[in-house]
């Protein structure tokens, strides 16, 4: 299966068995009012196979991007400018917001859930992971932080359930006033993430 295209592709994650990538493809059409989409494809060897669009979206016009499957593989987070109705963008900027898989038909569900005000804000948050205890990191420009967008992280309530509480700012030296995202934690200890702080920024 082809992944990369002369669109725009990035953000994967990967299912904990690693037979699963999910990343985010966005349109590059001229004059065209189009938004991202998240893909899935399977991992056969060293190549893909089954490539295909999840539907999330009702409206073209509508992005949905960033994707995180927690480790039980029940839950898939992204970003989305949609609305709760899954209607066309809102005055909120982009949000976090999941499906569940349906073990049955071994499908996403068809009608994404926002994942509420313990997370979301009038400002945007993006670039969602999960962390080697569970812990739901993100990024916001709306929480209070240091400048731009910064990283936060909430711990998960329980061993067995992908709920989350008590978001905090991760502060300095993972946050500066530039922008600060897309944090990969693989152990606690090492990971990377990304940040637009200017050269020399002491952390």
């Amino acid at each position: 299966g082809v992944i990369n295209t002369n669109q725009n592709e990035g953000t994967v994650c990967f299912d904990s068995k690693k037979k699963t990538m999910y990343f985010t493809r966005c349109p590059n059409a001229a004059k065209a009012n189009l938004g991202c989409d998240i893909w899935k494809a399977d991992i056969n060897g060293e190549g893909f196979e089954n490539v295909e669009k999840l539907k999330l979206k009702t409206d073209s016009t509508i992005s949905v991007g960033h994707p995180c499957i927690t480790e039980d593989g029940m839950m898939l987070i992204f970003a989305s400018d949609m609305k709760e109705s899954g209607g066309t963008k809102n005055a909120g900027g982009m949000d976090l917001w999941y499906v569940s898989f349906d073990k049955k038909s071994k499908l996403w569900d068809s009608i994404p859930k926002n994942m509420g005000s313990d997370f979301n804000t009038l400002g945007n948050e993006l670039f969602p992971s999960i962390g080697p205890k569970g812990q739901l990191y993100f990024a916001s420009n709306g929480w209070p932080g240091i400048g731009g967008m910064d990283i936060f992280e909430a711990e998960r309530v329980s061993p067995t359930d992908n709920k989350w509480k008590n978001v905090v700012n991760k502060g300095y030296p993972f946050n500066s006033p530039g922008n600060d995202y897309a944090i990969c934690d693989f152990d606690g200890k090492s990971g990377f993430f990304t940040s637009e702080r200017k050269a020399g920024t002491t952390v």
